[in-house]
């Protein structure tokens, strides 16, 4: 084996004779920690977070041999809350070792405290804190994905000796895997790369120069090409799992509640929160049912029954010997503001028995965007929460200021206890609890109602309406896979349905964007799924725009970026939007839902033949115009850009995130930026807007005005975007005028708004299904190779449909009829491996690479621009055929 390493860098002589003291001692005590008192006695938490999943290792096997697993799972239980008790720092964010000769914890931070993140029952608090530790600058190494062995800004750092500094391979995997038990999924892929490179790199070293990245110690290490192996094989298994969402989810009428396998709710945050969600707000934090005091286990796991309903099979813990004495039959649904639970108690003997059933009941009212995984803390002071005992059950209330909600829960029949419950961190969580005798091979039933009242709404009746549904789809073709997809995708925008309130006050249905996130109006995205509809649903379009129409900018307001004339991006009914800690109550964001409002408007007229829409919408179809010119920037920069706004949206193009508008070394364009599609936007929006000012407002000189522009701007556009050396349209333009030269989708939309000439058109729809672009299922939003390359990415890297759906009406435009075609058919074959439901984004991994699609794991489903993207691909493919030349 190869060594290299100083001398000096590995322990000493002496601290070797130290540890052989310390084994020698406890030898001579007959390793019996009562017989002796130990010169160096600790309470260490690696050891004992390994202790943890031991005792979890152990109840799984024995769970899968049909033997008692309770005292394994008891036993990790209350190891868990001692380890959280004793060795939890929280102002450090991390565990600390405790010293027994003194009883204080060893003011030192290494990474033993960061390897508790194994344990998959931590509060969910300290996982936050371990996670923000662990991507913070003490633990961040600046050469290596792998984690320091010790606190980079501690005082006894040194990057050579052995633990005080160096990063090890053994310790990166067991963190690895703890990121993966708390579903931080991209933080584990990061990891995990950053391990596989540093093997190789290093010829499988001993361990790794947090410093400068070099291995090592001994080379060809053993648990180094083990580990590693392990990873290799976990590959495609981990990007599956940085997916895999095992809740069901259930909904109806703007509302969602999103459960556990076995129909529980534990109060999880992060990408896949569960609970019961209504107004931007979580109404249900716990629902978690025992019997006879044990977790049933669940004979047939949750399964959907339909959008809205849900069914399980449980029952109390039993063996072969001594089978459970009931069975119960669990179904649960959801519609506007009310969940509801049936429990049906079967007894399996023939004598009488008593069933102990236990339901923990909390509500932490939490805001959406405090659930997110972003580690943002929300200042919420003068915040009560009231428990009050009914007598049916429970009402839980909040009050912030003039901020008021509740949540009520009815049982029938009442339980015989409300009390509260020690487990868990919230003080406001409740045990409801009943004694259900059964008579032999007997049943009884158990019926629990919540019923959620967001701020400004009262609690919904006992039996809510149903909301009128849309007209169902009309025009399936048959059972073949789009016409599956598209299907599957009306009756997903039918769930994803809402009331909001239209231009002349009239109570008009639209769809949200997406749940979790997003059930609520969105500018672009309801405009652009209202767009895919159009020939087979016009009146959601119609719907849309007089939506939007109503939440028009009226004044300048820096804190939501409202502008005269400027199309909402977002609106939000939630807490923090209430008290403005967040800009999102009415926030006017983007930079391209203005321009599509007009694209959408004259698409109306021209699909349906009816004026009367454009005509009623006329003054604010002007007003939208005069923010392109004025606000929007067409008059000062000669293109639509945007300034990054540090309080809302860095990026407020349809890719959002930081970084996403970035050059080809990763860098962020700094602003006031121009990004490329949207200038195709303003382009197609000038010229059909002079359409409808010259055939129905009878302006032609406002028509003509409205041409020039539209002429002068792509004029501009093919100079000033076009990238000769690589053939294809820049990304945007910074503030500096400087081309944004990553290779990006938003090259496709321009193929949809005419910007582009005919000849650069075709080179760029032919360009855009070449492999580093085309997975095979979608098109990426950046084409792979580049530095800032990334396929769980949320925009670089990553496909999302209708990104895809857009290109392929582009496609369609240009006669593009094989590139039409290749797309059409991999966008298909990726709904047809979702269930015929296209997520929200797809991860950008090669077709041939995996065994089916791999959705985005913090994607939305259902999504409304994913949903109806198989109904643009439905139009792009018809256009084709009815186009001669194909």
């Amino acid at each position: 084996m190869e060594r290299e390493s100083h001398p000096a860098d590995r322990p000493t002589d002496l601290d070797y004779g130290r540890y052989v003291r310390l084994a020698a001692d406890y030898r001579a005590a007959g390793y019996d920690d009562r017989a002796a008192r130990h010169a160096f006695a600790m309470e260490d938490p690696a050891f004992n977070a390994l202790l943890i999943v031991s005792e979890l290792a152990l109840a799984a096997m024995s769970r899968e041999l049909g033997r008692p697993h309770e005292r394994h799972t008891r036993r990790a239980d209350r190891l868990t809350r001692t380890l959280v008790e004793r060795l939890w720092d929280e102002e450090a964010g991390l565990f600390r070792v405790r010293d027994l000769h003194d009883d204080a914890l060893v003011d030192e931070s290494s990474v033993s405290g960061l390897i508790p993140l194994l344990v998959p029952d931590l509060p969910a608090d300290t996982v936050r804190h371990l996670r923000a530790t662990l991507v913070g600058r003490r633990f961040s190494a600046p050469a290596t994905e792998l984690v320091p062995s010790y606190d980079l800004t501690g005082h006894a750092f040194d990057q050579h000796r052995y633990w005080r500094g160096p990063t090890w391979f053994n310790t990166a995997w067991l963190i690895h895997r703890g990121l993966r038990t708390h579903g931080l999924q991209p933080d584990a892929e990061r990891i995990r790369a950053g391990f596989l490179d540093q093997a190789k790199h290093s010829g499988f070293a001993e361990y790794i120069d947090a410093a400068t990245g070099k291995g090592r110690g001994t080379r060809h290490f053993s648990w180094t090409a083990a580990l590693a192996l392990d990873l290799l094989c976990a590959g495609h298994e981990e990007a599956l799992a940085m997916t895999a969402d095992t809740r069901i989810q259930l909904v109806r009428d703007a509302t969602f509640v999103r459960l556990t396998t076995d129909g529980s709710i534990t109060g999880s945050r992060g990408a896949a929160p569960d609970g019961l969600f209504f107004q931007d707000a979580r109404h249900l934090s716990r629902w978690q049912l025992t019997v006879d005091g044990t977790d049933p286990v669940a004979l047939v796991p949750a399964t959907a029954e339909s959008d809205d309903t849900a069914v399980c099979v449980l029952t109390p813990e039993g063996t072969r010997d001594d089978p459970p004495a009931y069975t119960v039959f669990r179904r649960q649904s959801v519609t506007e503001g009310t969940f509801t639970e049936h429990l049906r108690l079967v007894s399996n003997r023939p004598d009488a028995v008593t069933a102990r059933v236990e339901l923990t009941v909390d509500t932490d009212f939490a805001d959406l965007f405090e659930l997110r995984a972003d580690d943002r803390r929300y200042e919420k002071s003068g915040a009560e929460h009231g428990i009050h005992a009914t007598g049916d059950g429970l009402r839980v209330s909040y009050h912030r200021g003039d901020w008021h909600a509740d949540t009520e829960v009815v049982c029938r029949p009442a339980p015989d206890a409300v009390a509260p419950t020690r487990s868990g961190t919230q003080a406001t969580a409740r045990m409801l609890s009943w004694h259900l005798p059964l008579d032999a091979h007997g049943e009884t039933e158990l019926q629990l109602t919540v019923r959620a009242r967001p701020h400004g709404r009262p609690l919904p009746t006992s039996g809510p309406e149903q909301t009128p549904r849309p007209a169902a789809y009309t025009k399936s073709r048959g059972t073949d896979d789009l016409s599956l997809a598209c299907e599957r995708g009306l009756a997903d925008l039918d769930l994803l349905t809402i009331p909001v309130t239209g231009v002349d006050g009239e109570k008009v249905r639209v769809p949200a964007a997406g749940i979790p996130w997003f059930l609520t109006l969105f500018g672009r995205d309801s405009l652009l799924t209202s767009y895919f509809l159009l020939p087979y649903r016009p009146a959601t379009a119609a719907a849309v725009l007089s939506a939007l129409a109503a939440a028009q900018g009226r004044t300048h307001d820096p804190f939501s970026g409202e502008q005269p004339g400027r199309i909402v991006h977002e609106t939000r009914h939630g807490e923090l939007a209430h008290f403005k800690q967040v800009p999102y109550g009415r926030y006017y964001g983007a930079v391209d839902a203005t321009p599509l409002f007009l694209v959408l408007l004259h698409a109306h007229h021209e699909q349906t033949g009816d004026p009367s829409l454009a005509i009623r919408l006329e003054a604010h179809a002007r007003r939208a115009v005069d923010w392109m010119l004025t606000d929007g920037g067409l008059d000062e920069h000669g293109y639509l850009v945007y300034s990054p706004d540090p309080g809302g949206l860095v990026n407020q193009n349809w890719k959002d995130s930081d970084g996403a508008i970035c050059f080809r070394d990763g860098t962020q364009a700094d602003g006031p930026i121009a990004v490329c599609e949207a200038q195709g936007y303003a382009y197609d929006a000038l010229l059909r807007t002079a359409a409808l000012a010259r055939h129905l407002w009878n302006d032609p000189l406002y028509a003509r005005s409205l041409e020039e522009h539209a002429h002068r701007l792509r004029e501009r556009f093919q100079t000033d975007f076009w990238m000769k050396d690589e053939d294809f349209p820049a990304l945007a333009l910074d503030g500096g005028g400087r081309q944004v030269d990553a290779l990006a989708s938003d090259a496709g939309h321009l193929l949809w708004s005419g910007i582009l000439d005919e000849e650069r058109a075709l080179r760029v729809g032919r360009r855009l299904l070449e492999p580093d672009f085309f997975s095979g299922w979608a098109i990426r939003t950046l084409a792979a190779g580049q530095r800032p390359y990334h396929p769980l990415s949320y925009h670089r890297g990553s496909a999302w449909p209708h990104d895809n759906a857009l290109i392929a009406l582009g496609l369609a435009r240009q006669g593009l009829t094989e590139e039409l075609r290749t797309l059409a058919e991999g966008l298909v074959a990726a709904a047809a491996g979702h269930g015929y439901r296209l997520p929200e984004v797809l991860a950008g991994y090669a077709r041939s690479a995996t065994a089916g699609p791999v959705p985005y794991p913090h994607s939305c489903s259902p999504q409304a621009w994913a949903a109806a993207t198989p109904l643009a691909l439905r139009t792009a493919l018809e256009q084709e055929r009815d186009d001669p030349s194909s």
